[in-house]
């Protein structure tokens, strides 16, 4: 290879450097809280009975990556197992379908538990649902206790609390009177790509027409 050409590709690639978008790092912010100072009032989640509370994203332009929902539990009566917090978009003001499902250990008694989601972003300016549930099937008074609480909640960034729904098998919804169920939202809003320069480009096209 000649050293003309050499040089030529050392070009090449600082142009590409250059010219590709640099995207800052995500910062994660908690938008939406409404855990309550120490709600003991709750309504019994077990596997045919799903409870679920909507809410609303700001307006980054880009979306949201969400990064975990809080929880407050108010307390469980028997030994219950397979909690399960899932997102649902929303159908006419009630839950439509499970968007995903988010990670974490069953309550053990009252307290606010972490659930942590991967991969999922938030559309800008959309409603969504916070859906729980049990896979245990096993009643018999074995309930968790998802803590809800009448006060009001803070948001930021134009985030939003909505509705209660209700559902005795997760497809069929009904709104429900209940104060707004405790949770709270983790999410990063999404950043722009910025591009910091294209000159290298301009000088690759010189570069190129000049060898012809």
């Amino acid at each position: 290879m000649s050293i003309k050409l050499l040089r030529y590709g050392l070009l090449v690639f600082a142009c590409i450097g250059q010219a590709t978008p640099q995207i800052a790092n995500a910062q994660s912010t908690v938008f939406l809280s409404h855990l309550g100072s120490s709600a003991d009032t709750g309504i019994g989640v077990q596997s045919d009975q799903w409870w679920a509370v909507s809410f609303e994203t700001g307006t980054a332009a880009n979306g949201y990556s969400l990064d975990s929902i809080q929880l407050r539990i108010a307390g469980k009566s028997g030994n219950p197992t397979g909690f399960e917090l899932l997102l649902y978009n929303n159908n006419g003001g009630l839950p439509g379908s499970s968007l995903d499902s988010l990670s974490g250990s069953d309550p053990t008694g009252a307290g606010v538990y972490t659930f942590s989601a991967t991969g999922i972003t938030l559309s800008p300016s959309t409603v969504y649902w916070a859906v729980t549930t049990s896979s245990d099937s096993s009643l018999s008074g074995n309930s968790f206790y998802w803590a809800f609480d009448p006060n009001s909640y803070t948001s930021s960034d134009g985030w939003s609390l909505g509705s209660d729904a209700a559902s005795f098998n997760g497809s069929s919804w009904n709104g429900n009177a209940t104060s707004p169920f405790t949770l709270a939202i983790n999410a990063s809003a999404v950043p722009e790509p910025e591009i910091y320069s294209l000159t290298g480009l301009g000088l690759l096209a010189i570069l190129l027409r000049r060898r012809k």
